[in-house]
């Protein structure tokens, strides 16, 4: 592998260009056997040891983690890298996955474990944490402790741990706009939670989040941006399977503004025998851009034959004000 002359410093993250393959790839300091050879460079104090290719003096370095601005003029893959591993101060990355393995003809679902569409709120609300199985409880063989993520009266993400009492409702301490993730922590001798486990709002009696059975985690396309952010849509994916011939479906992409109603935002077209694959990428050109208290979702607009199992996920970059 060809090592470039560029300067390498010493910190956590040390990078070098690849001429090979034209991108950033962290540096361990070795070079491959060849004719080049490299250099130590003495810096003194208040900073580590540079590197070049040629060995002749360069500008000490310094000390810590890349900053923003270095990280901006590397490509955008290692880029969103250094995000996932926080290490980029106000961003973050969030990938929303759903699943509804069973949507028929003459009605759209949205794309989550519940079935049906979800119903968006109108306030915060308790929830009452529940599931259809009594072996999903603190001493049983299924999920014994659900974590519970989601965005709280006061539009803030917040959380907390449920411990499931069965078939029982167990009250969150927290009043819920939206849960956006549902995931099971600790369980018993079965491995994964027995029943399907919901979150249902106490005031009215509809379903916001759920635990399909044996999953141990929620399955749903649904998210709420939080007060203080804006969302930038990177990515957008959609599945389906159907063993009927020529089977189709269109997946659609959705944004309800605050005190305003769900509007399309893009739509994929899915038709294939057995599993039908669509992926919009838009990582270089302009994201989708959701703004705070705003709720993004999936949905099934249609099916040509019952029984469609349809998949969908989108990558979202969360970005302080």
């Amino acid at each position: 592998m060809t090592i470039a002359a560029d300067v390498f410093d010493g910190r956590s993250n040390t990078y070098r260009w690849d001429v090979n393959t034209l991108t950033w790839v962290v540096w361990d300091g070795s070079l491959a056997t060849g004719a080049l050879t490299i250099g130590a460079v003495n810096q003194g104090t208040g900073g580590s040891s540079a590197w070049k290719v040629d060995g002749s003096a360069v500008t000490q370095p310094v000390s810590g983690p890349l900053t923003n601005a270095e990280l901006l003029a590397a490509p955008l893959r290692e880029y969103f890298f250094e995000i996932s591993r926080g290490n980029v101060s106000g961003i973050s990355t969030i990938t929303k996955f759903g699943l509804n393995d069973d949507v028929d003809t003459g009605a759209a679902e949205d794309i989550w474990g519940q079935d049906g569409v979800y119903v968006a709120p109108t306030a915060a609300r308790l929830h009452n944490i529940a599931s259809t199985s009594p072996d999903d409880a603190a001493a049983g063989t299924g999920a014994r402790t659900v974590l519970l993520r989601g965005i709280d009266g006061s539009y803030n993400a917040a959380s907390e741990t449920v411990t499931l009492n069965g078939t029982n409702n167990v009250a969150t301490v927290s009043a819920y706009w939206h849960i956006h993730l549902m995931q099971i922590t600790s369980g018993g001798s079965g491995g994964a939670n027995a029943g399907n486990i919901t979150a249902t709002a106490q005031t009215d009696g509809t379903v916001t989040c759920n635990v399909p059975v044996g999953l141990n985690q929620s399955v749903s396309a649904i998210y709420m941006v939080p007060v203080g952010y804006k969302g930038y849509i990177m990515k957008c994916r959609a599945r389906m399977t159907n063993s009927t011939a020529n089977s189709g479906a269109t997946v659609q992409l959705l944004n309800k503004p605050f005190g305003g109603v769900f509007q399309l935002k893009t739509q994929m077209g899915l038709n294939n025998s057995g599993t039908s694959f669509v992926a919009l990428d838009y990582t270089g050109s302009t994201p989708f851009i959701v703004q705070a208290k705003s709720l993004t979702k999936l949905r099934c607009s249609q099916v040509s034959n019952n029984n469609t199992a349809v998949e969908g996920e989108y990558d979202l970059i969360l970005v302080r004000d």
